[in-house]
Parts: structure tokens; sequence; C-alpha cells
């Protein structure tokens, strides 16, 4: 007897036909990252990861949902849970992207504001909870989960600075006679 697609299951609920064709086109979706993305996230180069990488809010095939891509390349599994899924790793399992490191899944149904983890598995078994590197928007504290967000509502102030920016050119070098700050950071310390 074939085992259960747990992935795109929701406990205590049988599948109707319905749930049935959308898992048959859910498992025909395209990577989230091409050739090109993988070879320019490889040298680290890829000047637009946060277009590509963390919770992006999607309608793939007319499925309205979030796709997430996260970089864990020591990961023997990755999954996605949140009150979606009671926080239970394994249930929305990521497929690996062609050896690369990175994880990719698509969840439909899922909007803006929705909470969420990675759930790593190591190598040697440990699963530990993980917020996303690349989210838009997390809890407050004490929590610390990541919330899907799509910047779409965020309200910008910073008009006056894009504006100045737009005129600085090699021409008019007024960068040149600004001060710059430059930091440091030490993370072991």
């Amino acid at each position: 007897m074939p085992k259960k697609d747990k992935t795109r299951s929701i406990p205590g609920k049988e599948k109707t036909k319905k749930h049935k064709a959308k898992d048959s086109v859910l498992k025909k979706i395209p990577s989230a990252l091409s050739d090109l993305d993988l070879h320019l996230l490889g040298e680290g180069k890829h000047y637009k990861s946060f277009d590509k990488l963390g919770a992006k809010i999607k309608t793939i095939k007319k499925i309205k949902g979030v796709q997430f891509t996260v970089w864990a390349p020591n990961a023997k599994a990755v999954s996605v849970v949140g009150e979606f899924n009671d926080w239970k790793a394994g249930i929305n399992l990521m497929h690996k992207i062609n050896h690369s490191g990175f994880w990719n899944m698509f969840i439909p149904g899922l909007k803006e504001d929705t909470i969420y983890k990675y759930a790593v598995k190591s190598k040697s078994g440990d699963v530990v909870f993980k917020s996303d590197p690349y989210a838009f928007k997390t809890e407050h504290r004490p929590s610390n989960a990541s919330m899907v967000d799509s910047l779409k509502n965020h309200d910008w102030n910073d008009k006056e600075w894009m504006d100045k920016r737009k005129k600085i050119t090699l021409a008019n070098a007024q960068y040149k006679k600004n001060p710059v700050s430059i930091y440091e950071v030490h993370l072991g310390s």
C-alpha cells in the first residue's frame, strides 16, 4: 500500500477530488530558483536575493499561496511549520533544489501575516526551529517567528533620501564630500 502524502494533507481530514487535483498540480510547480539564480547565489553575486529567498505570496497555476525558499546546505530535511500545521515538523516538507543546499516549497491557502518557522533536521537527526533570515516581518519580542509579508502595505518614509540619491552621479560626486560611517562587526564577540 503506498504511503499517504503528508506534505499537503491536513490531519483529520480526508482529501476530496478537488484536493487531489490540486496536489497533482502542486507537484509540477517549478522551482523558485533558476539555474542562473543558483549560479549567482553560489558566487555571492545575486544582488536581488531578497526577491528569491524567504516567503513570497504568489499565485501559481491559479492557486494562491506562499512559496518558501531557504538555504540550509547541511540539512537532512527542512519543513515549514506554523499554526497552519500545529507546528509539526515533517508535514510540509520542502524539496531540495538540484543538490544546491537550497530548499523550496509552495503551500496553498496561506496569506499575509501567517506566522511560520523552518524546522531544520540535521544529519544527526536533531530538529531545530529557525526564523527566516529573509523574512520581511517578524513577531514582536519575546516571540521570534517570521511572518509572511509582501511589503505592499508598508508606508515608506524615505522619499527625500531617494530623490537626493537620484541626483548623485559620477559627474556630480557629492558622495565624496560627505562623511561615511563604516561599522566592523565581529560575530564571535
